[in-house]
């Protein structure tokens, strides 16, 4: 998803490759890039169009923003382009506040009915959130494992540190099953960052997990904290 600042409006488009998009313009004669497509809000009309995103922005500042990736999750990308390439021409009802331009691009990435991410089953590359209250986060890999830092107590807790109120505690990177991490508590997927950064591949994303698998490293908790916390 491609917005786009003009002067006086936002407008948002559908990034297809080789520098093209595809967005709602002005019908007709009375299509025309930037600023003049105010004719659109006015007269309640738009047509889907495919142009060169440079000729789209019409010298105006633009950026990805994929702001519901974190909320819903998108299409298949070769569904998202070909979606959009079938209605290319078409004409459509346009209203600022619901038939909007970016209304028309968000239900050719997300699709309808929407599904959101909290409801989904998690694929590979998944960020599992497990419980509410204290969040514990794990990537899911697929046929359903995760790897996760498990937290466990650590002998190396020094007579210094428990004068002063702290445990050391030694987390390892596991594979393990999410059912059994997740135990009596709620989960669900929770790409929370995908609306603000662009996500690596599945690939790289399970690949670079699984490279991490045994690693440990040393956090300090206070006692308090760490009685009343499920840190499996």
């Amino acid at each position: 998803m491609i917005e786009i600042s003009h002067r006086l409006y936002r407008d948002w488009a559908l990034y297809v490759g080789d520098g093209y998009v595809i967005h709602l313009t002005a019908p007709g004669e009375s299509r025309s890039t930037g600023s003049s497509n105010m004719s659109m809000f006015l007269s309640g009309r738009a047509e889907v169009t495919k142009e060169p995103l440079q000729k789209a922005a019409a010298g105006c500042p633009y950026k990805v923003n994929n702001h519901l990736d974190h909320v819903y999750r998108p299409r298949a990308v070769h569904e998202i382009i070909t979606s959009a390439t079938e209605v290319i021409g078409n004409q459509k009802t346009y209203s600022i506040l619901r038939e909007n331009s970016e209304r028309f691009v968000a239900d050719l990435r997300y699709g309808l009915p929407r599904r959101e991410l909290s409801s989904e089953d998690p694929i590979p590359g998944d960020l599992i959130q497990i419980g509410d209250v204290y969040k514990h986060w794990a990537i899911y890999v697929g046929d359903g494992f995760v790897i996760h830092v498990n937290t466990g107590e650590s002998s190396g807790s020094s007579s210094s540190d428990l004068e002063h109120g702290y445990v050391v505690l030694q987390d390892t990177v596991k594979r393990e099953p999410l059912e059994e991490v997740a135990g009596d508590n709620t989960y669900k997927v929770n790409n929370f960052l995908d609306g603000k950064y662009r996500p690596r591949p599945v690939h790289d994303i399970v690949n670079l997990a699984k490279k991490k698998i045994g690693e440990t490293w040393n956090d300090y908790f206070y006692f308090a904290t760490a009685s009343t916390l499920s840190l499996n």
